[in-house]
């Protein structure tokens, strides 16, 4: 698109259907959108079962393939997991990716994976909840243990002249 500014594009569109487009103006070209997407909607949302289903099946037969990285348990595709090493890298799950995502897009997020069965997978998150909590709880008796500096100074002034 030449423009980046949204006002500036949608402006240009409408000037370019005027001009080229005359049996399809920028005016009527949504309602016709949406009027076909109606016609339509059986077949759009087969369309979409069916890509979804062909992802699905792809994603089962490459888990085939793939073993826990920790313990090597490879006896069937749905007790694999992928667990994102970094989530701050984390775009979406994979089963989130499969409704609307192409093999290309998945493929770049289990990039960002290690695979995991079922059970190494919710030992780890275990384990980071615990370490978490017990991070908390120490920062929370930091936060509340006494300052040793202002506490073991006394509480009246000595009757110094000088002070």
């Amino acid at each position: 698109m030449p423009f980046k500014d949204p006002i500036k594009r949608k402006e240009y569109k409408k000037k370019y259907y005027q001009i080229y487009c005359k049996t399809h103006p920028y005016k009527y070209d949504k309602k016709y959108h949406k009027d076909w997407h109606q016609k339509n909607k059986k077949d759009v949302k087969t369309l979409k079962n069916k890509r979804e289903k062909a992802t699905r099946e792809w994603l089962i037969s490459y888990k085939t393939s793939m073993k826990c990285n920790k313990c090597g348990f490879n006896s069937h595709p749905a007790a694999l997991d992928f667990h994102h090493i970094d989530k701050s890298k984390k775009d979406k799950t994979i089963s989130q990716m499969i409704r609307n995502y192409g093999k290309e897009a998945i493929m770049k997020e289990m990039d960002k994976c290690e695979v995991l069965c079922a059970n190494c997978h919710r030992i780890l998150h275990y384990e980071e909840k615990v370490r978490e909590e017990k991070q908390n709880d120490s920062s929370k008796r930091l936060l509340n243990q006494p300052n040793n500096d202002i506490d073991s100074q006394p509480d009246s002034l000595p009757n110094d002249p000088l002070l």
